[in-house]
Parts: C-alpha cells; structure tokens; sequence
C-alpha cells in the first residue's frame, strides 16, 4: 500500500510540474484519476462548477490574483487540476466543443501543446487584436471580432470538435496566421506558433 502511495504521489508531482512549465510534452497521457472530484483542499472553491466555468475563471483571472498551487491542464478531452497538496479533479470538457487558447506574438513566445492558464504567459497582454477563426473547409466564421487578450497575454474561444481552421490576428497594424485543428485528444489547446509581423 505504501509504494502505491509513493507512486501515485510521485506521479501527481510530475504532473504538476510539467503542467506549471507550460510545456506539456512529457505529461502522461493518461493523468490520474484516482482522486478525481475529491474537490479537495485548494480544489474546495472549485466544487460545483464545471469544466467551462471553471476554465473561464482561470484564464481571465488577473495573475497577481490567481490561486498560488493550482496548476491546471486544458486538454480536448478533459480539464485537468492538481493543488500544492497533491488532490485532482478531473473535468470533463462539452462532447460538442474544444476550448483553445491563444497567445498571438510579435517577437518572443514559448511551447504549448496543452495550455495551462495559471502558468503560460504570452507576450502580447492586454493587447487589442482582431481576430478571425474561419473553417477551413467550409469557410463557415466562428469568430470574427476585436478583443483585448487576457492578463496572462492569451485569448481563448470555444471551437466546434473535429475542425480544421484557420486563424487570423492582427494588432499594431500588423497581421498573422496559423492552422489549427480541434480533431482527437492530442490536438493542441494551446497556441503560441501565431506572430503577427
């Protein structure tokens, strides 16, 4: 019993700290799930909601006000959270949409596969933009408005699931664009590969 603990407790931690580097490469697949809805400890406050609220609180929260400890991984499938004290909850995402976030730069940015809200930050914060997500098939317009990103320099936007489209930004003048897809569980939701130039 005790070294099922031990691994479990070291998984958690491995978890947490690939999630908090915002490079999520060498996150499992398959996240624990043990202790899922256990609502527990920093989890507490976050009980009751689902995977949209909770989403929309963390990636719109200013960071000086963001919850020290909780470390949070958006995946297609699933919102993954992990505490400072080791407790998960793992939510289910909407079967008919995707959530990805963007983080449109002009000369810095990171690599994201799944974006973590309360550790990724991008460049442009605060930035006014104009952004189009347009089907690349269809050419059906998901989003077609001006917005101002989020104090942690991303902006994020609900998609239909099993898309292809394409993404347009510009800010200062200054336009660029990139490919996305929402299709399966491994599909990024997190995107910094769009530098407006």
């Amino acid at each position: 019993m005790r070294t099922r603990s031990a691994a479990l407790t070291a998984g958690l931690i491995a978890l947490v700290l690939t999630i908090s580097g915002c490079s999520v490469a060498e996150v499992p697949a398959e996240p624990d799930t043990s202790k899922s809805q256990s609502g527990a400890s920093g989890l507490a406050e976050l009980a009751g909601l689902d995977a949209r609220e909770v989403i929309e609180q963390l990636d719109t929260t200013a960071l000086v006000e963001r919850a020290e400890g909780l470390q949070a991984s958006i995946r297609p499938d699933e919102l993954v959270l992990v505490d400072d004290s080791g407790d998960d909850l793992v939510l289910p995402m909407p079967e008919d949409e995707v959530y990805i976030a963007f983080a449109p730069y002009a000369t810095q940015t990171h690599d994201c596969t799944f974006h973590a809200p309360n550790s990724c930050v991008g460049e442009m914060q605060h930035a006014t933009i104009v952004i189009t997500i347009t089907d690349a098939a269809s050419g059906e317009v998901y989003v077609d408005e001006q917005a101002t990103t989020y104090d942690n320099g991303f902006i994020g936007y609900w998609l239909p699931r099993d898309v292809d489209a394409t993404v347009t930004v510009t800010a200062d003048g200054k336009t660029g664009s990139v490919e996305i897809t929402t299709r399966g569980t491994e599909s990024p939701t997190c995107i910094t590969t769009l530098q407006v130039a």
